[in-house]
């Protein structure tokens, strides 16, 4: 294990150089001529020598890092083995660094460098086919637009599957990290072209996806690695300066790279193992050796498919089939957001151990049981009935250690939501290009935590949404200024802890919801009646419904009424829950309201007869025993309550369960205001029996067909209590919550 770099020396304390220097000398004593045994562990060390930069080492010691680093480039770019040349000068190279060390650390004489160690670095040699794609000179217009060569040609890797698998994992879920990092890092430089920490940053990505395929014998993946490396090494030395164009290519060299990923993780998963995996990736390096020359100078603004769409575009088809290039002062595409991050163990000084979900998820599964295990035997009767201090005392120190371990497990599973908000910067890039318009994305809450699994699956809402509010929502620039608007649009994600579970809000300051054109769509397709009388907050959750559309014309993007279902769908099946705010002409605020884990809720246990309900509180309102006086009838929808001035439909909850209500008059009952967007039920139960944190159960088949039910979970006194789904109990119509829930099929009767 290599020290962490900030560990590193100043000029007055050599420590951490010493400390790295004698893990090196370890590594040497394993290697072997003929074998890549310890090639990434120098690598590694190597790397942590060169991020201290002058500024940490000493001049002397500092000019001593190129000669390795030519080495084991070499290695990496050649067979991945060392040979007897190399494995010498790494040793007599570790020798004179070391003398130079103590002669630092003793204040005498330091050794010279020998000569041959500065000699110049060497081209590296160019494939034949890259060599004939960039032997003449040609246009700039030429290099970004030229076909690729003929995938004949096109370099391929094939995996030594089984012999590699272990290996190739630990390489395919490094490369993911890496891709992330560097896509990031370059949408901030694209903001901030001269931030250093980022140019570094993403340089060393490339060089760490260039050393794991250079180990793993991926060459055509490494070549490629290599070439958008020495891009950003250029940077590096101010021999290239970070333009548009520049941005551009390193994004779509991103994207072959991930493709390689993506095909790798397939054969892995079982598809097509062992078979060649190629990606047109000529073109790139051509186009990247032209950048080196200066004579890359047009954007290629990459198709949206490639942030987008189920099949991701080739390297090939965006170099050679993007559209025509659009003028960079006429686009702006900025994330205002944080460079992306080093690795949290190296700024909190702590480790990382990698895990299975699979056994993470089953030891939450485990302390669950464990929480119902101990409330059951809390509240048996022949417990309760005893009545010792010091089994008492000993109880309740058994609630509070098993309570503290719920919730440090239950963080386990809990992940920044930093990672999801940060691939959408990716998405707006190319979107704004795309279409012409300047927006830039303002992130806040980067670091709001909330469960894995829920992270996984607001991908595709998030999508969906940002990509509605470029498409529909941001106004090209000239429209913007037409009304008193600043040119630049902007779309904000941010994310809090907010009413008992984790709060997303996706804003832009663009046209805004028209409800009276959402009104006259919903009643062209039959969906509203044209006498009904709607506010703008009840008209606007209508771009919900299937297959609803207010696009004027269909586009790559949208318009064709899918989309918006299938965000709601999504959100609801994460027990959330999604609201609008719009003022037209201004803006739209979308706020998605998620409970903070899918594992554990608070719920309100509620009893209707004999049975047991749960009703999870993020989505109560208020509970109240109602008069007489403030109930009434309504013609086509049933009992109503006047709640706060409004008067709300009455659901009685035993009907639709085949539950014997005690309470058949709601003014002998408690009813309980549910919410879910802007609409809201009253819920009939005979009574409240408590609020507690239950462990969420899958009832498995038998409810399979039904929704009015999400779960169940064992309560304290061994009973199984329905965990009630809200969104749609609320949106219930009043003709189905007259028929009650078989419990034999799980459906209305």
């Amino acid at each position: 294990m290599t020290a962490p770099a900030d560990t590193l020396a100043t000029r007055d304390d050599y420590t951490g150089v010493e400390l790295l220097l004698g893990q090196f000398a370890e590594e040497m004593a394993f290697v072997a001529t003929g074998t890549d045994a310890g090639l990434l562990a120098l690598n590694a060390i190597l790397m942590d020598l060169e991020q201290a930069g002058p500024t940490d080492l000493p001049p002397a010691l500092a000019a001593g890092l190129p000669p390795a680093r030519r080495w084991l480039d070499q290695t990496l770019d050649g067979t991945g083995q060392f040979s007897a040349e190399t494995l010498m000068q790494l040793t007599q190279w570790h020798d004179w660094m070391s003398g130079t060390l103590v002669a630092l650390q003793t204040g005498t004489a330091q050794p010279a460098m020998p000569a041959q160690w500065q000699a110049p670095v060497a081209v590296p040699a160019v494939a034949p086919a890259v060599a004939a794609a960039v032997a003449a000179p040609v246009a700039v217009a030429a290099a970004v637009a030229a076909p690729p060569p003929p995938a004949g040609n096109e370099p391929s890797i094939q995996l030594k599957l089984p012999a590699d698998a272990e290996l190739l994992r630990e390489f395919h879920a490094e490369s993911v990290e890496l891709l992330q990092n560097i896509e990031q890092g370059v949408l901030v430089l694209e903001d901030q072209p001269a931030d250093t920490a980022t140019i570094n940053s993403i340089f060393r990505a490339f060089h760490t996806f260039k050393g794991g395929a250079g180990f793993l014998h991926l060459d055509a993946l490494r070549d490629l690695a290599h070439e958008l490396e020495s891009l950003l090494e250029a940077v590096r030395r101010g021999s290239l300066a970070v333009t548009p164009p520049l941005i551009g290519l390193i994004l779509v060299g991103a994207d072959a790279l991930a493709r390689y990923t993506r095909e790798i993780g397939a054969q892995l998963g079982g598809t097509n193992p062992g078979q060649p995996i190629t990606v047109p990736t000529l073109a790139l390096i051509a186009r990247a050796r032209a950048a080196l020359r200066g004579e890359l100078v047009a954007e290629v603004a990459p198709p949206v498919a490639v942030a987008v769409a189920a099949a991701p575009a080739t390297a090939a088809e965006v170099g050679a089939a993007a559209p025509a290039p659009v003028p960079t002062a006429a686009v702006t595409a900025a994330v205002t957001a944080a460079p992306p991050r080093e690795a949290a163990g190296a700024e909190a000084g702590g480790a990382f151990v990698k895990l299975d979900t699979a056994k993470l998820d089953s030891l939450i599964n485990l302390v669950g049981e464990l929480v119902i295990a101990q409330s059951m035997v809390v509240q048996h009767p022949a417990v309760q009935n005893v009545l010792g201090l010091e089994l008492v005392r000993n109880l309740r120190q058994l609630s509070r250690v098993t309570k503290e371990l719920q919730r440090t497990v239950t963080s386990l599973r809990m992940v920044p939501i930093r990672g999801l908000f940060r691939k959408m910067g990716r998405l707006v890039r190319d979107l704004a290009l795309q279409q012409q318009k300047q927006i830039q994305l303002v992130l806040e809450g980067e670091d709001t935590e909330l469960d894995r699994n829920i992270v996984e699956k607001m991908g595709d809402p998030l999508v969906h949404m940002i990509r509605n509010a470029i498409d529909h929502a941001i106004e090209l620039p000239a429209d913007r200024v037409a009304q008193g608007k600043p040119a630049l649009g902007t779309v904000r994600l941010a994310a809090a802890h907010q009413r008992g579970g984790i709060v997303i809000r996706i804003q832009d300051d663009g046209r805004g919801l028209d409800s009276d054109r959402i009104r006259q769509k919903a009643i062209e397709r039959g969906l509203l009646a044209e006498d009904a009388e709607l506010t703008p907050a009840e008209i606007y959750p209508l771009i919900f419904l299937p297959g609803f559309s207010t696009a004027a014309q269909i586009t790559e993007l949208s318009g064709r009424g899918v989309g918006m279902d299938i965000v709601r769908g999504n959100i609801e099946s994460l027990r959330g829950k999604v609201e609008i705010d719009s003022t037209l002409g201004q803006g739209t605020t979308f706020r998605i309201v998620l409970p903070l884990t899918l594992a554990i809720i608070d719920g309100l246990i509620v009893g209707v007869g004999a049975q047991r309900y749960i009703i999870p509180t993020l989505a109560v309102r208020e509970s109240f025993r109602p008069s007489a006086d403030m109930l009434t009838t309504v013609n086509g929808r049933g009992e109503m309550v006047g709640v706060r001035g409004k008067q709300t439909p009455v659901l009685r909850l035993g009907e639709h369960f085949g539950a014997t209500a005690r309470a058949t008059r709601p003014e002998d009952g408690i009813l309980i205001v549910i919410e879910s967007g802007d609409a809201a039920r009253a819920i009939l139960v005979d009574e409240l029996l408590g609020k507690q944190e239950v462990v969420i159960k899958s009832l498995g088949r038998t409810f399979v067909h039904q929704h009015l039910v999400a779960g169940g979970a064992v309560l304290g006194d061994g009973s199984v209590g329905l965990i009630l789904d809200v969104d749609t109990l609320v949106r219930m119509p009043p003709e189905a919550r007259a028929r009650p829930l078989s419990p034999s099929t799980g459906v209305h009767a």
